[in-house]
Formats: C-alpha cells, structure tokens, sequence
C-alpha cells in the first residue's frame, strides 16, 4: 500500500477509533456484534 495513504489512514481515521469504540459501547445494545460493526464503519 502507498506509504501517503497509509499515514492519511492513520491520522484521519484511526485517530478516532477510540472515540468510536467508546460511542458504539455506550449505544449499541448488542455487545457481541460491536467488533463487526467497528469494521463496518
């Protein structure tokens, strides 16, 4: 993969993983689908 995109990737998206992870945990009723829902979005 292109190393520009790859550092793109990084900055735009996975900075927000965590708030992700932490909304998805307080507003999704079904725990067991969060991890396939995480990679949805």
């Amino acid at each position: 993969m292109n190393d520009s995109l790859d550092a793109w990737f990084a900055r735009e998206i996975l900075a927000h993983e965590r708030a992700l992870a932490y909304y998805l945990r307080r507003c999704w009723p079904h725990r067991e689908e969060l991890h396939d829902l995480r990679q949805e979005v």
